[in-house]
């Protein structure tokens, strides 16, 4: 199984068998409320990454976010980004960083597709009845560019 993340306060995850069917999906929701240390988003990313271990996965891939809105955006995704390469180190499985251009490629949409054509072209590829974010999407689009290399295709 390949999984793809994109780590952000509302991590989209995604598993794909090797064939490219989809497994499963969805969303972690990483706020911490006022009162609590923003470490907890971590401890949740951590926790959210153990319940995947379970699955035999042979590969993953997470966004690699270029630039962020803001200094709090930065630190936050450079944390996320720590815990997601300790875990897959952890369990020895290997990580990749994927940029979002070859996840948009990987769709057919081009370099230019916007979140909804992305969604859109998730939902085409996928058969997908189901409400899909734009976080899933590219979740799913994450672990089909990892899915596609580790195949050769």
């Amino acid at each position: 199984m390949i999984l793809g993340l994109d780590p952000a306060q509302a991590t989209g995850w995604a598993l794909l068998n090797d064939d490219g069917s989809v497994f499963g999906f969805g969303t972690w929701q990483l706020y911490a409320t006022p009162r609590q240390s923003h470490q907890v988003r971590y401890r949740t990313l951590w926790d959210s990454l153990e319940s995947m271990y379970g699955f035999e996965i042979t590969a993953a891939g997470f966004e690699h976010a270029l630039s962020q809105n803001s200094k709090a955006q930065a630190c936050n995704y450079g944390g996320y980004r720590g815990i997601i390469l300790l875990w897959a180190d952890l369990h020895k499985i290997p990580m990749e960083s994927v940029h979002w251009s070859h996840m948009k490629l990987a769709s057919g949409m081009g370099g230019r597709a916007t979140k909804d054509e992305m969604v859109a072209a998730a939902r085409a590829k996928w058969h997908l009845a189901e409400h899909v974010t734009h976080d899933e999407a590219d979740a799913l689009w994450c672990a089909e560019v990892v899915r596609r290399r580790a195949s050769g295709d």
